[in-house]
Protein backbone atom coordinates (compact mmCIF):
# COMPACT_ATOMS: atom_id res chain seq x y z
CA UNK A 1 0.00 0.00 0.00
CA UNK A 2 2.61 2.50 -1.14
CA UNK A 3 0.40 5.55 -1.57
CA UNK A 4 -0.57 8.82 0.07
CA UNK A 5 -3.88 8.72 1.93
CA UNK A 6 -5.93 11.61 3.29
CA UNK A 7 -8.17 10.58 6.19
CA UNK A 8 -10.93 12.93 7.32
CA UNK A 9 -12.65 12.66 10.69
CA UNK A 10 -9.45 11.56 12.39
CA UNK A 11 -10.61 12.86 15.79
CA UNK A 12 -13.56 10.48 16.08
CA UNK A 13 -13.63 6.99 17.58
CA UNK A 14 -13.62 5.31 14.18
CA UNK A 15 -11.13 7.77 12.72
CA UNK A 16 -8.60 7.23 15.49
CA UNK A 17 -8.73 3.46 14.99
CA UNK A 18 -8.29 3.73 11.23
CA UNK A 19 -5.49 6.27 11.62
CA UNK A 20 -3.60 3.89 13.93
CA UNK A 21 -4.10 1.08 11.44
CA UNK A 22 -2.86 3.13 8.47
CA UNK A 23 0.17 4.27 10.45
CA UNK A 24 1.23 0.61 10.61
CA UNK A 25 1.20 0.28 6.81
CA UNK A 26 3.50 1.62 4.11
CA UNK A 27 1.04 4.40 3.29
CA UNK A 28 1.96 8.03 3.81
CA UNK A 29 -0.93 9.23 5.98
CA UNK A 30 -2.31 12.75 6.17
CA UNK A 31 -5.07 13.25 8.73
CA UNK A 32 -7.52 16.08 9.07
CA UNK A 33 -10.19 17.20 11.51
CA UNK A 34 -11.50 20.44 12.99
CA UNK A 35 -9.24 20.18 16.02
CA UNK A 36 -5.55 19.74 16.65
CA UNK A 37 -4.32 16.17 16.99
CA UNK A 38 -0.94 14.57 17.63
CA UNK A 39 -0.72 12.72 14.31
CA UNK A 40 2.56 13.40 12.44
CA UNK A 41 0.91 14.95 9.37
CA UNK A 42 -2.27 16.53 10.70
CA UNK A 43 -4.20 19.38 9.11
CA UNK A 44 -6.76 21.37 11.06
CA UNK A 45 -9.45 22.09 8.49
CA UNK A 46 -13.15 22.89 8.34
CA UNK A 47 -14.59 21.01 5.38
CA UNK A 48 -16.95 23.91 4.76
CA UNK A 49 -13.95 25.84 3.45
CA UNK A 50 -11.88 23.06 1.93
CA UNK A 51 -9.97 23.61 -1.33
CA UNK A 52 -7.81 21.48 -3.61
CA UNK A 53 -4.84 22.35 -1.41
CA UNK A 54 -5.92 19.74 1.12
CA UNK A 55 -5.52 16.91 -1.38
CA UNK A 56 -2.35 17.87 -3.23
CA UNK A 57 -0.27 14.77 -4.05
CA UNK A 58 -2.89 12.51 -2.44
CA UNK A 59 -3.78 9.18 -4.07
CA UNK A 60 -6.80 8.18 -1.98
CA UNK A 61 -9.23 10.08 0.24
CA UNK A 62 -11.03 8.19 3.01
CA UNK A 63 -13.95 10.36 4.07
CA UNK A 64 -15.04 9.45 7.60
CA UNK A 65 -16.00 12.95 8.75
CA UNK A 66 -19.67 13.82 9.02
CA UNK A 67 -22.55 14.42 11.38
CA UNK A 68 -23.73 11.27 13.11
CA UNK A 69 -27.15 10.83 14.65
CA UNK A 70 -27.72 13.31 17.45
CA UNK A 71 -30.86 14.53 19.18
CA UNK A 72 -30.44 18.22 18.45
CA UNK A 73 -29.46 18.12 14.76
CA UNK A 74 -31.87 19.39 12.11
CA UNK A 75 -32.38 18.14 8.57
CA UNK A 76 -30.40 21.17 7.40
CA UNK A 77 -27.52 20.32 9.74
CA UNK A 78 -27.29 16.80 8.32
CA UNK A 79 -27.52 18.04 4.74
CA UNK A 80 -24.75 20.58 5.25
CA UNK A 81 -22.34 18.22 7.01
CA UNK A 82 -23.03 15.00 5.15
CA UNK A 83 -23.98 16.15 1.67
CA UNK A 84 -22.57 19.60 0.95
CA UNK A 85 -19.25 19.09 2.72
CA UNK A 86 -18.76 15.66 1.15
CA UNK A 87 -19.37 16.97 -2.36
CA UNK A 88 -17.06 19.91 -1.72
CA UNK A 89 -14.32 17.55 -0.57
CA UNK A 90 -14.83 15.32 -3.61
CA UNK A 91 -14.61 18.29 -5.96
CA UNK A 92 -11.43 19.44 -4.23
CA UNK A 93 -10.00 15.93 -4.53
CA UNK A 94 -10.78 15.78 -8.25
CA UNK A 95 -9.22 19.21 -8.78
CA UNK A 96 -6.05 17.95 -7.08
CA UNK A 97 -5.90 14.80 -9.23
CA UNK A 98 -6.83 12.27 -6.53
CA UNK A 99 -7.48 8.83 -8.04
CA UNK A 100 -9.88 7.34 -5.50
CA UNK A 101 -12.47 8.61 -3.00
CA UNK A 102 -13.82 6.25 -0.31
CA UNK A 103 -17.07 7.42 1.26
CA UNK A 104 -18.37 5.90 4.49
CA UNK A 105 -22.14 5.54 4.40
CA UNK A 106 -24.69 3.50 6.33
CA UNK A 107 -26.90 0.49 5.67
CA UNK A 108 -29.69 2.63 7.14
CA UNK A 109 -30.21 3.99 3.63
CA UNK A 110 -32.14 0.71 3.22
CA UNK A 111 -34.19 1.26 6.38
CA UNK A 112 -33.87 0.03 9.95
CA UNK A 113 -35.55 -3.37 9.68
CA UNK A 114 -35.56 -6.22 7.20
CA UNK A 115 -33.85 -9.45 6.27
CA UNK A 116 -31.08 -10.24 3.77
CA UNK A 117 -30.53 -6.63 2.72
CA UNK A 118 -28.06 -6.31 -0.16
CA UNK A 119 -26.55 -3.42 -2.11
CA UNK A 120 -29.45 -3.13 -4.58
CA UNK A 121 -32.23 -3.54 -2.02
CA UNK A 122 -34.81 -0.72 -2.09
CA UNK A 123 -33.93 2.51 -0.34
CA UNK A 124 -36.02 3.33 2.73
CA UNK A 125 -34.17 5.86 4.92
CA UNK A 126 -36.22 6.50 8.05
CA UNK A 127 -34.25 9.31 9.69
CA UNK A 128 -32.74 12.64 8.70
CA UNK A 129 -29.30 11.11 9.15
CA UNK A 130 -30.01 8.20 6.80
CA UNK A 131 -31.67 10.50 4.26
CA UNK A 132 -28.59 12.73 4.27
CA UNK A 133 -26.29 9.76 3.69
CA UNK A 134 -28.39 8.57 0.77
CA UNK A 135 -28.46 12.08 -0.67
CA UNK A 136 -24.68 12.24 -0.26
CA UNK A 137 -24.20 8.95 -2.11
CA UNK A 138 -26.29 10.17 -5.02
CA UNK A 139 -24.65 13.60 -5.15
CA UNK A 140 -21.17 12.07 -5.03
CA UNK A 141 -21.99 9.61 -7.81
CA UNK A 142 -23.32 12.45 -9.94
CA UNK A 143 -20.23 14.59 -9.31
CA UNK A 144 -17.69 11.79 -9.71
CA UNK A 145 -18.95 10.28 -12.97
CA UNK A 146 -15.83 8.95 -14.73
CA UNK A 147 -13.42 11.49 -13.25
CA UNK A 148 -12.49 9.59 -10.08
CA UNK A 149 -13.03 6.13 -8.62
CA UNK A 150 -15.79 6.40 -6.00
CA UNK A 151 -16.08 3.56 -3.49
CA UNK A 152 -19.09 3.68 -1.14
CA UNK A 153 -19.01 1.53 1.99
CA UNK A 154 -22.35 1.05 3.76
CA UNK A 155 -21.91 0.03 7.39
CA UNK A 156 -24.38 -1.26 10.00
CA UNK A 157 -23.83 -0.61 13.72
CA UNK A 158 -20.13 -0.86 14.55
CA UNK A 159 -19.22 -2.64 17.77
CA UNK A 160 -16.22 -2.76 20.07
CA UNK A 161 -15.92 -2.97 23.83
CA UNK A 162 -14.74 0.68 23.86
CA UNK A 163 -17.38 1.96 21.41
CA UNK A 164 -19.03 5.32 22.07
CA UNK A 165 -21.94 4.95 19.62
CA UNK A 166 -25.28 3.19 20.21
CA UNK A 167 -23.36 0.02 21.01
CA UNK A 168 -21.61 1.99 23.74
CA UNK A 169 -25.03 2.47 25.35
CA UNK A 170 -25.46 -1.31 25.37
CA UNK A 171 -22.12 -1.68 27.13
CA UNK A 172 -23.11 0.93 29.72
CA UNK A 173 -26.39 -0.92 30.39
CA UNK A 174 -24.47 -4.12 31.09
CA UNK A 175 -21.86 -2.45 33.28
CA UNK A 176 -24.55 -0.72 35.36
CA UNK A 177 -25.45 -4.15 36.68
CA UNK A 178 -29.23 -3.77 36.47
CA UNK A 179 -31.52 -6.53 35.33
CA UNK A 180 -32.31 -6.27 31.61
CA UNK A 181 -35.38 -7.61 29.73
CA UNK A 182 -33.48 -9.31 26.92
CA UNK A 183 -33.57 -13.00 27.78
CA UNK A 184 -34.71 -15.69 25.31
CA UNK A 185 -34.97 -13.36 22.32
CA UNK A 186 -35.05 -14.82 18.82
CA UNK A 187 -34.52 -11.73 16.69
CA UNK A 188 -31.52 -11.41 14.36
CA UNK A 189 -29.30 -8.37 13.94
CA UNK A 190 -26.19 -7.91 11.81
CA UNK A 191 -23.47 -5.59 13.07
CA UNK A 192 -19.87 -4.84 12.11
CA UNK A 193 -16.87 -5.48 14.32
CA UNK A 194 -14.39 -2.63 14.36
CA UNK A 195 -11.64 -5.10 13.44
CA UNK A 196 -13.71 -6.31 10.48
CA UNK A 197 -14.18 -2.78 9.20
CA UNK A 198 -10.43 -2.33 9.42
CA UNK A 199 -9.73 -5.49 7.42
CA UNK A 200 -12.40 -4.65 4.83
CA UNK A 201 -10.99 -1.17 4.35
CA UNK A 202 -7.56 -2.70 3.92
CA UNK A 203 -8.98 -5.02 1.24
CA UNK A 204 -10.39 -2.00 -0.61
CA UNK A 205 -7.10 -0.12 -0.38
CA UNK A 206 -5.09 -3.08 -1.63
CA UNK A 207 -7.19 -3.41 -4.81
CA UNK A 208 -7.28 -0.03 -6.57
CA UNK A 209 -7.96 -1.76 -9.87
CA UNK A 210 -11.52 -2.54 -8.74
CA UNK A 211 -12.69 0.97 -9.62
CA UNK A 212 -15.98 2.51 -8.50
CA UNK A 213 -18.41 0.33 -6.57
CA UNK A 214 -20.74 0.16 -3.56
CA UNK A 215 -20.31 -2.44 -0.83
CA UNK A 216 -22.18 -3.42 2.30
CA UNK A 217 -19.49 -4.14 4.88
CA UNK A 218 -20.78 -6.29 7.74
CA UNK A 219 -20.02 -9.33 9.86
CA UNK A 220 -20.88 -12.59 8.16
CA UNK A 221 -23.36 -13.56 10.88
CA UNK A 222 -26.34 -12.21 12.81
CA UNK A 223 -26.99 -12.31 16.56
CA UNK A 224 -30.04 -12.08 18.77
CA UNK A 225 -30.16 -9.24 21.28
CA UNK A 226 -29.72 -11.88 23.98
CA UNK A 227 -26.48 -13.04 22.37
CA UNK A 228 -25.29 -9.45 21.90
CA UNK A 229 -25.66 -8.61 25.60
CA UNK A 230 -24.24 -11.92 26.81
CA UNK A 231 -21.15 -11.34 24.68
CA UNK A 232 -20.68 -7.87 26.13
CA UNK A 233 -20.79 -9.28 29.65
CA UNK A 234 -18.19 -11.92 28.81
CA UNK A 235 -15.87 -9.37 27.18
CA UNK A 236 -16.30 -6.82 29.98
CA UNK A 237 -15.95 -9.57 32.61
CA UNK A 238 -19.04 -8.47 34.51
CA UNK A 239 -22.10 -10.46 35.66
CA UNK A 240 -25.26 -10.18 33.59
CA UNK A 241 -28.84 -10.36 34.80
CA UNK A 242 -31.45 -10.99 32.10
CA UNK A 243 -35.16 -11.68 32.37
CA UNK A 244 -37.76 -12.51 29.76
CA UNK A 245 -40.26 -9.83 28.73
CA UNK A 246 -42.85 -10.79 26.11
CA UNK A 247 -42.46 -8.79 22.93
CA UNK A 248 -45.97 -7.35 23.06
CA UNK A 249 -45.39 -6.05 26.59
CA UNK A 250 -42.02 -4.59 25.63
CA UNK A 251 -43.54 -2.81 22.65
CA UNK A 252 -46.34 -1.29 24.72
CA UNK A 253 -43.93 -0.17 27.43
CA UNK A 254 -41.46 1.40 25.01
CA UNK A 255 -44.24 3.16 23.11
CA UNK A 256 -45.67 4.67 26.30
CA UNK A 257 -42.25 6.03 27.24
CA UNK A 258 -41.55 7.46 23.78
CA UNK A 259 -38.91 4.89 22.91
CA UNK A 260 -40.57 3.12 19.99
CA UNK A 261 -37.40 3.36 17.93
CA UNK A 262 -35.38 1.72 20.70
CA UNK A 263 -37.87 -1.14 20.66
CA UNK A 264 -37.21 -1.71 16.97
CA UNK A 265 -33.45 -1.65 17.54
CA UNK A 266 -33.55 -4.12 20.43
CA UNK A 267 -36.47 -6.44 19.60
CA UNK A 268 -36.61 -6.15 15.82
CA UNK A 269 -34.56 -7.96 13.19
CA UNK A 270 -32.13 -6.29 10.81
CA UNK A 271 -29.96 -8.56 8.68
CA UNK A 272 -27.65 -7.19 6.00
CA UNK A 273 -25.64 -9.35 3.62
CA UNK A 274 -21.97 -8.59 2.92
CA UNK A 275 -21.41 -11.52 0.55
CA UNK A 276 -20.84 -9.23 -2.45
CA UNK A 277 -18.01 -7.43 -0.65
CA UNK A 278 -16.54 -10.71 0.54
CA UNK A 279 -16.49 -12.05 -3.01
CA UNK A 280 -15.36 -8.95 -4.88
CA UNK A 281 -12.72 -7.92 -2.34
CA UNK A 282 -11.59 -11.43 -1.41
CA UNK A 283 -12.34 -10.43 2.18
CA UNK A 284 -13.36 -12.66 5.06
CA UNK A 285 -14.69 -11.07 8.28
CA UNK A 286 -13.66 -12.60 11.59
CA UNK A 287 -16.59 -14.56 13.00
CA UNK A 288 -15.90 -14.81 16.74
CA UNK A 289 -18.18 -12.15 18.25
CA UNK A 290 -16.66 -12.16 21.73
CA UNK A 291 -13.10 -12.03 20.38
CA UNK A 292 -14.10 -9.29 17.94
CA UNK A 293 -15.34 -7.14 20.81
CA UNK A 294 -11.80 -6.55 22.05
CA UNK A 295 -9.89 -6.72 18.74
Amino acid sequence: MNETILLTGASGFLGRRIARFLQRTDAYLITTSRQQESYPNHLVRDLANVTAEIAQNVDTVIHLAGLNETANATDADYHTANVEHSVKLLESAMAAGVRRFIFISTTKVHGESGMDIIENSPFAPATAYARSKLAAEMALQQAAKDRIDLVILRLPLIYHIDAVNEFGHYIAMVKEGRSLPFDKMDNQRTMLALCNFESALNAVLMQPEKGSDTFIIADGFALSTTEIFKGIAVSAEVPLQLFYLPKIMAKASMKLTGRARSFDELWGSYVVNSQYAQTMLNWQPARDYVANLSN
